[in-house]
């Protein structure tokens, strides 16, 4: 039931592991962090639970990650008959009939409890959240942070874990796949960037390489969805323009930014945003020796 006092719906389910799933729905999604009364119809019988929805996949997104168009939602306060059933419905594959829930699992291994505990709580947010890296981070750091993590997780299949941690291991592993594929390519990155408005994002895919014809191309497409950005940066460029002719470099670079947060892929106001502030940096670098000079011994 999508919304309190609305007719339940048929969702179709994927990526089910014993914390949640993901639902596929073309409509409207409901909001971040409502709770959802849900019945799951398992091969072992229908199974009711609570979900907290705590991911959004619009369609902007669905497209730049290659996925259906959804929402994420984790259970809250489920059942041991819950947790048991869905761990014989993922031990016995697809198509195969479920036989009853097993009965106690293996303890969990500490040392993976530690770190994939770490990723449970960053996999609601975005890339840059499941990596733990900035979102202005460079494309070679960001790359190294992938591999770094990846190979850590990696790692963890050699403990001896149980089957809870053993399906949260490849759960972390297919998002932290997902990120790194994403933001470790200059033109998705660019894209999904701009989608958040994070235009410094898009500015280290400049400095990794992404052409001027990319750039537009990439513009093009963000703008059939955003077509009111285009002319709003604009006003933001030519107020910018103006302060920037009177000297006034801070409040022209903080209006460029304004430009930039509504058009990130505009590569006029990247330019005239780059300028100001190195001219700002110089301006600062020289003011500080006379102003070491100017202090008394």
């Amino acid at each position: 039931m999508l919304r309190p006092g609305e007719t339940p719906v048929w969702l179709t389910a994927s990526d089910l592991s014993r914390g949640g799933l993901f639902l596929r729905s073309d409509g409207l999604l409901p909001p971040l962090f409502a709770r959802l009364p849900l019945v799951l119809e398992l091969e072992s019988g229908p199974q009711s639970v609570v979900c907290e929805v705590v991911r959004h996949v619009p369609a902007e997104q669905a497209q730049v990650w290659g996925m259906p168009t959804g929402f994420g939602v984790q259970f809250v306060e489920a059942t041991l008959a819950l947790k048991s059933s869905v761990d014989a419905l993922l031990r016995a594959g697809p198509g195969r009939r479920v036989a009853p829930p097993a009965a106690a699992s293996p303890s969990e291994d500490t040392e993976a409890a530690r770190v994939l505990e770490a990723y449970r709580a960053r996999l609601t947010g975005d890339h840059y959240a499941v990596l733990a890296v900035p979102p202005d981070l460079d494309m070679g750091s960001l790359r190294r942070c992938t591999r770094e993590a990846r190979a850590t997780l990696e790692s963890l299949r050699q403990r001896p874990l149980s089957p809870a941690q053993s399906l949260l291991l490849d759960s972390v592993l297919t998002r932290l796949h997902e990120a790194g594929e994403v933001l470790g390519t200059v033109t998705q990155r660019a894209l999904y960037d701009a989608w958040r408005g994070n235009h410094r994002g898009v500015a280290r895919c400049l400095e990794a390489g992404l052409t001027s014809e990319q750039l537009e191309s990439l513009r093009r497409e963000f703008l059939t969805r955003r077509p009111q950005s285009a002319g709003m940066a604009r006003v933001h460029y030519l107020s910018g323009s103006a302060l920037e002719r009177e000297g006034q470099l801070a409040r022209a670079l903080e209006t460029y930014e304004r430009g930039l947060a509504l058009d990130p892929l505009e590569s006029s106001l990247h330019h005239r945003y780059r300028s100001v502030r190195r001219a700002l940096d110089a301006r600062g670098a020289a003011a500080e020796p006379s102003n070491e000079r100017a202090r008394p011994p």
